[in-house]
This record gives C-alpha cells, sequence and structure tokens, in this order.
C-alpha cells in the first residue's frame, strides 16, 4: 500500500516574503495534514489509495440510454463500466401501443423535445437519441449499439423485471428543448417571468484570519414562493 501524500495548504497572507508568518503557517499546515494521516484507519488508506490509482483525468464521459445517468468511466472493475448493447436485443423498451399514441398526438415541430430513438426497423424506442449509435460492419449491414449503464443491463435480461425507476420507459422523461434549433434560448427576465416560483436565499461566509484557522465554510438557506401570477 502507497503512502499517503502530505498536503500543502495555500497562503493567503498579505505579506508573503515575511519568514516568520510562513514558517508558522508551514507547522500549522504539516500538524493538519499529520492529523488527517493519523485520523484514517488503515481501511480508508487502502480505499484512498485505490481510488486514486484508478483515477483518470482523461476518462470519457458516457451517458445511459436509458436513464439518462451520466458518469465518467475509471477504475478497474469492468462491472461497473457503461456497455454497449445492440438494439436489436432490447426489443422490451420500445414504445407501447398507449405511449406510442400519446406520442403521435405532439405536434411534429414539438416531437424533438422528447427522448426517443427510430431504429432502421422503423420501431420506436424509449431512448436517448444521442446515446445511439449507428455504424455498418463490413458487409455494409446496418449496426446500432445503445450505450448503457451498469445497472439497466440486468433489466434488459430479465423480461419480467420491471423498468428502472427513473428511465424514460418508466415515463420519467424531463425533455430536451435544446434540440429544437429554431427555439431561442430565453433571457433572464423572460425566465423569471414564466417562473412559478420566486426565490429567496441567504448565504454566509465563514473564514478566520489566523494561519490555524484559514479553512472557511458557507452557510446558507433558501426559500421558494409560489408565483401568483406567472405568466
Amino acid at each position: 500500500m502507497g503512502q499517503l501524500p502530505t498536503c500543502s495548504l495555500p497562503h493567503n497572507g498579505k505579506n508573503v516574503n515575511n519568514t516568520k508568518k510562513t514558517a508558522v503557517f508551514n507547522s500549522a499546515a504539516n500538524n493538519y495534514s499529520t492529523k488527517i494521516v493519523r485520523n484514517a484507519e488503515r481501511k480508508d488508506k487502502q480505499k484512498i489509495c485505490k481510488e486514486t490509482a484508478s483515477f483518470d483525468v482523461k476518462a470519457s464521459l458516457f451517458g445511459c440510454a436509458l436513464c439518462d445517468v451520466r458518469e465518467f468511466q475509471m477504475g478497474l472493475d469492468k462491472t461497473k463500466h457503461f456497455c454497449d448493447r445492440h438494439l436489436s436485443e432490447l426489443g422490451k423498451f420500445h414504445k407501447t401501443p398507449e405511449q406510442y399514441a400519446a406520442w403521435l398526438k405532439i405536434k411534429q415541430k414539438f416531437r424533438p423535445v422528447f427522448s426517443w430513438f427510430k431504429g432502421f426497423n422503423s420501431t420506436i424506442y424509449n431512448f436517448h437519441p444521442e446515446c445511439v449509435n449507428t455504424n455498418l460492419d463490413a458487409d455494409g449491414n446496418v449496426i446500432e449499439l445503445v450505450k448503457l449503464c451498469p445497472v439497466c443491463p440486468s433489466c434488459a435480461d430479465n423480461v419480467e423485471q420491471s423498468f428502472p425507476r427513473y428511465s424514460i420507459a418508466n415515463g420519467i422523461d424531463y425533455g430536451v428543448f435544446s434540440r429544437l434549433s429554431w427555439l431561442k434560448p430565453l433571457s433572464l427576465t423572460e425566465e423569471h417571468a414564466i417562473s412559478l416560483t420566486r426565490p429567496y436565499g441567504c448565504i454566509v461566509k465563514l473564514s478566520g484570519f489566523n494561519c490555524a484557522e484559514r479553512q472557511s465554510a458557507k452557510k446558507g438557506h433558501f426559500i421558494f414562493f409560489r408565483q401568483a401570477q406567472a405568466a
């Protein structure tokens, strides 16, 4: 197991060149880092070292086509990695006749807001279209690969298992208005005008002045009042 690195806290004093202040600050920083290492149990140190070793600043960010969970793919545990599944294996997630009938009632120019994907076989599925890749194999056949998170494949393989709780197939779809290229973004004033609530908040920043009190914190609270006349 590797050793935990000692941390060096930034110095925010006005007179950085003051040797005495710098020495006091370095002493406080070393004492602080030593306390952290001593208070950590062996299993905590092992977990920290394991997570540090698996961390990758170049990791790819993936999104699940079914539940829209987004995570950076890191670590050696393959069970926590996103996977690609052929669309032909995911017939369980096509729109039901009731869902399709409700979808047809939506004006055609607004349909892209809702998440759906039309496969090569003309079947409509409950997937985020951005998470489905369509390619051609060496023989020119269409291959449609659906990106799924580590949780959703188990639902796809079990016909009797219910849909993931926060999936599109379970009726959770907030829509993506950025898919409408003709719709201009709202200004801040327009957003406030159509908002159903108005927030009031107070945030207080706590900070120290001595070297041993360099840490700061923020505490606050927000209350939302319903607007009686939303546009």
